[in-house]
């Protein structure tokens, strides 16, 4: 059994040995989506439309063997519609969520196999939120109008182990496994109230918060695929 085990020890620093991803190499990682998808309730006769895409290019360049280091950007966008035609007054609504967020990482590769590593990312980033809700009521004018505008501004640092997996010599799929970090949020909230035309309430709210995150549940886990640029 103890041969067993040195013989293992000796196969995986072997391949630790030969299997890496050298100094000057560039990894390309993106993410890109689109969902559309609608609803639909004859009896209350109501209707909603939600509409979503997501843009997220990554650059990384490594500046030793195994060491890479780079910066990833993303914007999305959602809207949501509803109508209701019935049981109450006709209500529209419609709100849109706007994200843009940036990271500076620094990623570590150790190969335990040819085409298996683990790797441990450590990151600092600032993600914003504006989100911007309204709602009407048409049949009605006893009922106010609502507005509603947030931003939420995100700053986070931490760090995040996984594995990637080579599926070719130069493509590899990234599986994160969770996080452990610190985040700091500061949060404004605008709210109007509009009855017949003219403002029958307003609100101005904000909030600062920070947080101390470790969590290695199924919600953090994240998938990604990247192309590694002048790998052998």
């Amino acid at each position: 059994m103890k041969k067993v085990i040195l013989l293992l020890i000796a196969v995986l620093c072997y391949s630790n040995l030969q299997a890496q991803i050298s100094k000057g190499s560039i990894a390309l990682t993106g993410t890109l989506a689109y969902s559309y998808s609608t609803y639909e309730d004859r009896d209350a006769s109501t209707f909603q439309k939600v509409k979503n895409y997501e843009l997220g290019p990554s650059v990384g360049i490594f500046i030793k063997d195994n060491l890479e280091v780079g910066a990833n950007f993303n914007f999305g966008r959602e809207r949501i519609s509803n109508d209701r035609l019935s049981l109450g007054p006709p209500y529209t609504s419609d709100d849109r969520y706007r994200t843009f967020s940036y990271n500076a990482y620094a990623k570590q590769y150790l190969f335990l196999l040819d085409k298996i590593a683990l790797h441990a990312v450590l990151s600092v980033g600032y993600n914003k939120t504006v989100t911007q809700f309204n709602s009407i009521y048409t049949g009605t004018s006893a009922i106010p109008s609502r507005s509603n505008e947030s931003d939420s501004r995100y700053f986070s640092a931490g760090v995040s182990p996984g594995i990637t997996c080579f599926i070719s010599p130069k493509f590899a799929l990234n599986l994160n496994l969770g996080l452990l970090g610190f985040s700091k949020t500061t949060y404004d909230s605008k709210n109007v109230e509009l009855l017949n035309g003219v403002i029958n309430f307003q609100d101005d709210y904000t909030s600062k918060s920070n947080s101390f995150n470790f969590d290695f549940s199924s919600a953090t886990l994240n998938y990604g695929l990247t192309y590694y640029l002048g790998r052998q």
